[in-house]
């Protein structure tokens, strides 16, 4: 079974860290509507939100895909180790192989 490790939190209303404008949703309509990332922000990571996630097999490295078009690689403490920049729209989903050797990806 999986233990409870923490929560990654990045860019939302909810993390007192994030410098970035958090407007309410409801009244935007767009594929950015609701937030307006600041360059200087301390919070590291994604530029929008987080679409799909998926651990590898021995727990050790967690992927996370967004709608900003990249995926990201954390540690379990959450520690970025690297982004991949290939995708020109959203993440859908990402996979890691059996051994951990290999992540897919896929986007619209």
């Amino acid at each position: 079974t999986m233990e409870d490790k923490g929560t990654l939190r990045g860019h939302t209303r909810d993390n007192p860290e994030c410098t970035c404008t958090h407007d309410d949703y409801r009244y935007n309509i767009g594929y950015k509507a609701g937030y307006k990332a600041n360059p200087e922000c301390p919070v590291k990571g994604h530029s929008h939100y987080v679409s799909c996630v998926a651990w590898n097999h021995d727990g050790s490295l967690l992927a996370s895909g967004s709608n900003d078009g990249t995926v990201r690689l954390w540690t379990p403490d959450g520690q970025e180790k690297g982004a991949l920049k290939g995708h020109s729209k959203k993440v859908n989903s990402v996979a890691f192989s059996p051994d951990s050797n290999t992540l897919a990806s896929t986007s619209d």
